[in-house]
């Protein structure tokens, strides 16, 4: 590793950091709340978002949403 912490010859990691929200207003009678888990690198930007069942850990339901082989961005 060099003084920044870098691997020599490595691309540098993205960190990624996920969140999951319910959308105020979205329970009807008919229908429960929508639940989405997001993910969003450094600055805000988000890369990704999925819409999941139910309100649970939102590590969980990203492990469960994005496979290794489809994450937005390492992790």
């Amino acid at each position: 590793m060099d003084a920044e912490g870098e691997s020599p010859g490595r691309a540098p990691r993205t960190a990624v950091a996920v969140d999951g929200k319910t959308l105020r207003g979205s329970r009807t009678a008919l229908h429960q709340a929508v639940h989405l888990v997001a993910a969003a690198v450094h600055g805000g930007a988000v890369i990704a978002q999925r819409q999941v069942a139910t309100k649970s850990n939102e590590i969980t339901a990203f492990r469960r949403s994005w496979p290794p082989s489809t994450r937005p961005a390492p992790c």
